[in-house]
This record gives C-alpha cells, structure tokens and sequence, in this order.
C-alpha cells in the first residue's frame, strides 16, 4: 500500500466530489494498492461504483439514465483502456480523474498540471 494516509485519500476524494453541482471522479488503481481499503471510504452524497472489466455499459447507463444527479466516484482495479476501448471515455472527459499514487498527490497540493507528471517521475 502507498505510504499516503487513508484519510487524506479520503478527504481529497470528499473535497473533489464536494463542489457545486454534480460531480463524477474517476480512480484507476492499476496497482490494486487500494482495492482492500475501497469500501471502508467514506463519502458524502456519492456512490461508489467499482469496474470490473465487463460492467461499463451498465455504469453508464446507471449515471446517465437511472441515476443522472447523483454523485459517483468509479473506481478501477484495471488499467486505465486506451481511449478507443473506454466505453467511459465521453463520461470521463466532462469528470475527473483521481490518482492516489504520491507524485500525483505532490503534483496536485502543488497545484501542478497532472501533465506535467511524467516529467516529476
């Protein structure tokens, strides 16, 4: 597991899905370094929905048509799919993504360009 505390995870996630209106937050945990930890978090007014793979039809008609107000956080276990096999991807472009790994917290309490990631790497 990532030497980052579960409760700054926890109140980043709350802080991001908090802003004015309806927000969805993407985690893909390609290391899987949370996956144990997922159903302990605690978020308010959001639903946690987890990828498995097979499921991104019906999480996206869940947060598109059962469900369209709702806060969502989905998160992955998986790597993230190349743009042309994410079924998610027009969902994820208006949401946003959540990474949990160190670099990306120091990037974003920095308030650097998660595009700049690669070069703190």
């Amino acid at each position: 597991m990532s030497n980052l505390s579960f409760q700054n995870i926890q109140s980043e996630l709350n802080k991001a899905l908090s802003e004015e209106g309806r927000k969805i937050v993407f985690w893909y945990d390609e290391k899987q370094e949370w996956i144990n930890k997922i159903d302990e978090l605690e978020l308010h007014n959001t639903e946690i929905l987890c990828l498995d793979g097979n499921n991104q039809f019906e999480i996206k008609y869940k947060i598109e048509h059962e469900f369209p107000d709702t806060n969502y956080l989905i998160y992955s276990p998986l790597p993230k799919p190349e743009d042309n096999k994410n079924h998610l991807l027009d969902v994820l472009l208006y949401s946003r993504e959540f990474k949990a790994d160190g670099i990306s917290m120091f990037a974003h309490d920095l308030k650097i360009n998660m595009k700049y990631i690669p070069l703190l790497e």
